[in-house]
């Protein structure tokens, strides 16, 4: 099975080559049987990578999985959880330095209030081992949820503890490394109390500037907000209060948040500017005193998309994902890029087709040239499948142009910018696909999304690309002397989705030897058609957008 890099037909109307791969790796915990929830959570560096499995149990307390990268790609070098023998709780929160790892446990014991806890482990001759265990002294019946957030970079460690009702306790501490030991710091505040956001979700920290985001669970009307504290010879200092331009109660401004070096990245899962439920996300750069904000939208503005989760941000690179409302539906993961005039959505990640390793949207990592995206398996359809970590490499390679959308001259008014024309679930249905644009190779993977549950359909293949009028929809490929090549009829089988596999170059010269055979040098467009019985135009089938993919040696 693969997963595919994906283009949106969303993006059609620039009608520019945008780029598709497969995964290059997909990592699994040793051991570990299915449901484990393996890829909840995800945080790389250069050459290390740590995974939370939820589901699994160390005492009570749910590990983390290390990976370190090797000549032969990742391989696990360990599996962390804390030792102590009683109250352990699942859910890590958790964050990796150098030969630092820190996990937070805020729920923490897991029976009484939430005090929560975090543990420090250091890496040494090759081996991790407990080195401090952080708590604070809270009345017995509080619930300050310590270890909501962790972020550590070089000699600093930072930790909120957002439930933490109290006047003459701060929500965030922070704590130095001296002479071998951590102590702690500073206390931080904010400046001045916000009506709407909680002060102490998540942290970004790098180097002199610290991030301290918005706990939606708060008592405030989740507008939310992020924090930027510098440190200075005093110590540190808040220098800026910052809301998105066009944030509301409800938005969550500031529930997730990345930082790299003068740039910020921020979640808002609530916010309703294109669509109920839709989310957007925020790009903060420093320029001067002041930052400057750009606000990125996803290709496809479904409602309750929830855009606006598993943020990841290295240089020019970020990856924002959703998680549907949807139980049923899968997450997304849509990676940017900086571009001279800002940033530009450049591709999509998309989970296995197959239902059985759908993304969850929420857990994503870059670093380097590397992309990471979790698949955890813990959908209802999932429960025999282990969790799983997807790999791709960066830059992307292999070209993939959509063209053909429905957002314009539907024919009977069911005009989609999600794939082709509106269907029974109230958008299109797209076609995407992951290629290395190798004849030699054939791999090459078509996959069909966005329809009913129980439809079936078929994929086209053809050298000549038109758009009129067909079945109410519009079809896109036309055959002339080479095709065309019709692939066998799929089922969604209650999934909404199918797909074509690897060896599909094969297949074709198998039927077609001469005329619809996919051959080097020559570029092919695919196009998909399904049953519709339920849905707008009297009930008529449909079709996808299609799909222009060049094919070298």
């Amino acid at each position: 099975m693969r997963t595919l890099l994906a283009l949106l037909p969303g993006a059609l109307l620039l009608a520019a080559p945008l780029s598709a791969q497969c995964e290059t790796d997909r990592l699994f915990a040793r051991g570990n049987q299915s449901g484990d929830g393996f890829g909840t959570s995800i945080h790389a560096s250069k050459t290390r990578l740590v995974v939370s499995a939820p589901l699994v149990s160390e005492h009570g307390f749910s590990p983390v999985y290390v990976f370190e990268r090797a000549a032969s790609g990742w391989r696990q070098t360990a599996k962390i959880a804390p030792s102590d023998p009683l109250f352990g709780t699942p859910n890590p929160t958790f964050d990796e330095d150098g030969d630092w790892l820190v996990l937070g446990y805020p729920d923490y014991p897991r029976r009484g209030p939430a005090r929560g806890r975090v543990y420090l482990f250091e890496h040494a001759a090759g081996t991790w081992s407990q080195a401090k265990t952080l708590d604070i002294h809270v009345p017995r019946q509080t619930a300050p949820r310590f270890g909501s957030g962790v972020a550590i970079d070089g000699h600093t460690l930072v930790i909120s503890a957002p439930e933490l009702d109290d006047p003459g306790l701060p929500p965030v501490f922070v704590y130095e490394l001296q002479s071998g030991h951590w102590s702690l710091d500073d206390e931080l505040h904010e400046r001045f109390e916000d009506p709407g956001a909680t002060f102490g979700g998540p942290l970004a920290l790098d180097g002199d500037t610290l991030v301290v985001g918005h706990a939606p669970g708060g008592a405030s009307s989740r507008v939310g907000a992020v924090w930027i504290f510098e440190r200075t010879t005093l110590g540190w200092r808040e220098t800026h209060h910052i809301v998105g331009s066009d944030s509301k109660p409800g938005d969550d401004f500031g529930s997730a948040i990345r930082l790299d070096g003068d740039t910020i990245l921020v979640g808002a899962t609530g916010n309703e500017t294109d669509g109920p439920g839709v989310g957007a996300a925020y790009v903060l750069e420093r320029r001067g005193v002041k930052w400057v904000e750009t606000r990125l939208a996803p290709p496809s503005l479904r409602p309750e998309l929830g855009f606006g989760v598993g943020l990841a941000l290295d240089g020019d690179r970020a990856i924002v994902g959703s998680q549907s409302a949807d139980a049923r539906a899968s997450g997304e993961v849509h990676l940017y890029a900086r571009t001279g005039d800002g940033w530009a959505w450049a591709a999509q990640l998309i989970g296995s087709p197959t239902m059985h390793e759908e993304l969850s949207g929420s857990a994503n990592a870059l670093a380097d040239d590397a992309a990471f995206v979790g698949a955890p398996a813990d959908g209802p359809l999932q429960a025999h499948v282990p969790g799983a970590v997807l790999s791709y490499s960066l830059p992307l390679a292999a070209t993939v142009t959509p063209y053909c959308s429905c957002a314009v001259n539907a024919p009977c008014g069911n005009t989609s910018n999600y794939g082709g024309c509106a269907n029974e679930t109230g958008s299109g249905a797209r076609l995407t696909a992951c290629s290395d644009g190798s004849a030699s190779t054939g791999e090459l993977v078509l996959f069909v999304d966005g329809f009913g549950r129980e439809r079936w359909g078929r994929i086209r293949m053809a050298a000549i690309e038109r758009a009129l009028p067909f079945r109410r929809g519009r079809a896109c490929v036309a055959s002339g002397a080479r095709g065309p090549f019709r692939f066998p009829v799929s089922s969604a089988r209650g999934t909404g989705a199918w797909i074509e596999r690897p060896r599909i170059v094969a297949a074709t010269r198998r039927s077609q030897a001469l005329l619809g055979a996919i051959v080097a040098g020559r570029t092919w467009s695919f196009q998909a058609s399904y049953r519709d019985p339920l849905g707008p135009c009297n009930g008529a089938d449909k079709l996808t957008n299609a799909l222009r993919i060049p094919i070298g040696p």
